[in-house]
This record gives structure tokens, C-alpha cells and sequence, in this order.
């Protein structure tokens, strides 16, 4: 099921044998049609000081939706003696929410929410808001409109005009995106893929190729 990270931010980690802390957010790594999950930035507790982990994606188990945990097939110390937070050279969330998108015709809004994937830990869609709306309108975008990530300017550049914004899917920030809004979407996506050339802070070159 899709879920979004607003909400999946607000989880708790759920070891083997307890409650440990926090997640704080993911680092993910760009592939050709989509943006991949690889670790989680966890919060912990340890000599009554916090500290920052990181959980690789093969321990994590699906959420529990209705109990808001998720949960880590190893014991609370394990995550606690879990390598320390470090810059691992990939994209997270905190560099992507709150980032400005330049279609190819000018500046259309910023990224407010990722919408992911739980089976998968696949980025399935960025949540967009408009500027042009007075109403503030958010629709999905998703990954394969992204032409380049530019880290210093805090903006991501789309391979689409702002029209093509303005018709993509619409998002509510109660809804839940279902598989039928994703075959919405496709109607409305450009005839292009991108393929990754390398995600990582700085510049990040994407390559268009046509779809099959």
C-alpha cells in the first residue's frame, strides 16, 4: 500500500523486544524508473543521550498501520550499536521536502511530501504543491519527470511543461492514493523515462530514453 512519509515520519521502531525510537527519515538511491529506499535514519536513546542510526531496508518489516510502528527483525540493542549516522552520499528526505521544481518553462511550486510504497520501499510519487493555485493544489509527481536534482539551489529541474503539472493527479492530504489513481496518472505522464545516472548530492544528470 502507498503511504505518506508525513505520516510514516510520525512511526515508532519496533524491535524484536520493544519500542527503540524514532524514524527520522530515509536515504534512497535513484534507479531507472524509480527512487529505491536503502536505509533509515532512526532516533535513539542511549545514557539518556540521543543519537542518530542508520537501519539497512533487509530488516525492516511492513508498518503497522493502525499501531503506527515499524518494525526491525533484530533486538532493540542491535539498533542501538547500529552504524552512527553519517553523510552517506545519498539523496534523503531531508534534502528533497522543501525543494523548489523548475519545469521547462519556468518555477511551478515545491515538494511537500514523498509518497511510498510499503511493500516495496519504492518513492512512488513526489506531493507538489502550486504556486499558481490560491487554493494551495497539490498533485503526484512522479520520479521519471525529474531531469536533475540541483542540490546548491535547492531545486529539482522536470522534463515537463507546467501545463502538464497543472493536469497531473491531484492529491488531498487525507486521501489515500490507490492503485486506480496511479493508472490516472499514467494518462497524464510525458512519453519519457529517465534513467539515473548517478544520485548523489550535487548536480544529478538524468538521461531520457523513450518508453517501450
Amino acid at each position: 500500500m502507498l503511504l505518506s512519509w508525513n505520516k510514516l515520519r510520525k512511526y515508532k521502531v519496533q524491535a524484536t523486544d520493544g519500542v527503540v525510537g524514532a524514524l527520522d527519515g530515509v536515504y534512497f538511491i535513484g534507479s531507472r524508473f524509480s527512487w529505491m529506499i536503502q536505509y533509515f535514519v532512526v532516533n535513539v536513546s542511549e545514557w539518556m543521550q540521543e543519537k542518530q542510526v542508520l537501519i539497512p531496508l533487509d530488516i525492516i518489516g511492513r508498518p503497522f498501520r493502525d499501531l503506527k510502528r515499524l518494525p526491525v527483525d533484530v533486538s532493540a540493542e542491535e539498533v542501538r550499536n547500529s552504524r552512527i549516522f553519517t553523510d552517506e552520499n545519498l539523496l534523503g528526505t531531508k534534502d528533497i521536502i522543501g525543494y523548489t521544481l523548475t519545469a521547462l518553462d519556468g518555477g511551478v511550486g515545491y515538494v511537500e511530501d514523498l509518497i511510498v510504497d510499503d511493500s516495496t520501499w519504492e518513492i512512488k510519487y513526489l506531493v507538489v504543491s502550486l504556486w499558481e493555485y490560491a487554493s494551495q493544489k497539490r498533485v503526484l509527481v512522479p520520479p521519471k519527470w525529474i531531469d536533475e536534482i540541483v542540490s546548491e539551489d535547492r531545486d529539482i529541474r522536470l522534463n515537463v511543461l507546467n501545463s502538464q503539472l497543472s493536469r497531473a493527479v491531484p492529491f488531498e492530504r487525507e486521501q489515500s492514493v490507490s492503485g486506480e489513481k496511479e493508472k490516472t496518472g499514467d494518462k497524464t505522464r510525458n512519453q519519457q523515462t529517465l534513467v539515473a545516472a548517478g544520485v548523489q548530492r550535487g548536480k544529478i544528470p538524468l538521461s531520457r530514453v523513450d518508453e517501450a
